[in-house]
Formats: structure tokens, sequence, C-alpha cells
């Protein structure tokens, strides 16, 4: 859906956040969780692809999956009881908040959340693109002249090898 986040579904993902922070001040689990959230985010806003937010929730999901296995491992050490089914606890609870309040909101304004933002409720502008080429062909220098230029922007990666072959036919023709 390209639409924005309604208030309620904003709320949901601020509140996840407000998790993760608790979770830092719990024992400090939340501060690799928090990293890998932004890493996500960063990565979908700069790429424009929605797949790396599958992967933190991914990550989400073995992360507390290990955090289960681990303290259950301790508690049948212990031979703790209370422990055991706080440990058994973990991974489905943690999932269904992870699921409820981060990925399920996300995941159905998606087009918008990778184009916008999570909490933007306008249209972001659209991003420059090149429509003329960068160099133009002016009478003051020589074919050979333009080609040589043509050729120091494809090797300094400034365009692709498909604008040289096009800016280079059509100065050629």
């Amino acid at each position: 859906m390209n639409q924005p986040l309604p208030p309620v579904e904003q709320a949901k993902v601020f509140f996840f956040w407000v998790g993760l922070i608790l979770l830092v001040g719990a024992g400090g689990a939340g501060i690799l969780l928090i990293i890998v959230t932004l890493w996500g985010l960063y990565r979908m806003r700069s790429t424009h692809d929605f797949s790396y937010l599958d992967t933190v929730f991914i990550i989400h999901k073995w992360f507390a999956a290990i955090a289960s296995v681990g303290l259950l491992v301790l508690a049948a050490l212990w031979y703790k009881v209370e422990v055991i089914v706080f440990a058994l606890m973990i991974y489905p609870v943690y999932y269904l908040i992870l699921n409820t309040l981060f990925y399920v909101p996300l995941s159905k304004h998606k087009e918008w959340v990778v184009a916008n933002g999570i909490f933007s409720t306008t249209t972001a502008e659209p991003k420059h693109t090149r429509s003329a080429p960068w160099i133009s062909f002016g009478k003051t220098a020589s074919i050979a002249d333009e080609l040589i230029k043509l050729n120091n922007l494809k090797e300094a990666n400034l365009i692709t090898v498909d604008e040289f072959n096009a800016l280079r036919s059509k100065l050629l023709s």
C-alpha cells in the first residue's frame, strides 16, 4: 500500500523502539538489536529496497531464539523451573512484539516507507535524475577531444558504459 502509516501504526513502531531502548537498560541486549535495525533502515533508505527490513526481521528472530536456548540451557543447569518457563516464553513473546509493532505495520506500507520514511506523512521530493548528458558537443573542440573527454568520464566511473556508448554514437553521427 503506497500510503503513509496511520498514527496508530506509527505509534506501534515508536513503542517498538521504546522496547529496544528498555532492553539496553535491562542488560545491554538491545544495543545490538538497535544497531542492526538502524543498519536495515539506513540501507533500505539508501538503496530503496525493503528486503533489508526483511533481513532485520530475521536477525531479530534469530537473536530471540538464541537468547531463549541459552537461557534454557542455563536454567536446566541450575534446575530452576521458573527460569525454564521464562526461557520458553522469550521467543514467542518477542516474536509477537516484533511482528505486531514493527514488521507488519512497515510491510503493509512498504512502498511508502521505502520512498518517504516511516513517520513521514508527505511525499518526499524525487531525487534529481540526469536527463541531459554531462558534456555538450560544442563547436570549439574536435571530435577526438570530445571522445577523449567521454573516455575519461567512463574510466573515472562518472558515466556508465551504456551512457558512454550512447554519447559516443551521438557524437559520431
